[in-house]
């Protein structure tokens, strides 16, 4: 059907080794895109065990970042 459509519009066709071009990329930057997927996820867990393991300690820089946070700039100086 789209090679019909595509010769009644007159429109060109990737010659093959522009297409394996196109199809190559496409392939390589969604590998990287669940590498980077993967990696963050491995991240993120980490940081949610650390979390879990050492509340106390963060929830207390949590409170102190939020303090600092608070703040006005003259006091921080």
């Amino acid at each position: 059907m789209l090679t019909k459509i595509a010769q009644i519009t007159k429109l060109s066709f990737a010659t093959p080794e522009k297409h394996s071009k196109i199809v190559h990329s496409n392939n390589l930057m969604i590998a990287w895109i669940k590498a980077l997927g993967v990696v963050g996820l491995i991240v993120l867990a980490g940081l949610i065990v650390w979390g879990i393991v050492e509340r106390k300690k963060v929830i207390r820089f949590w409170k102190r970042f939020v303090t600092f946070l608070k703040t006005p700039q003259s006091e921080k100086e």
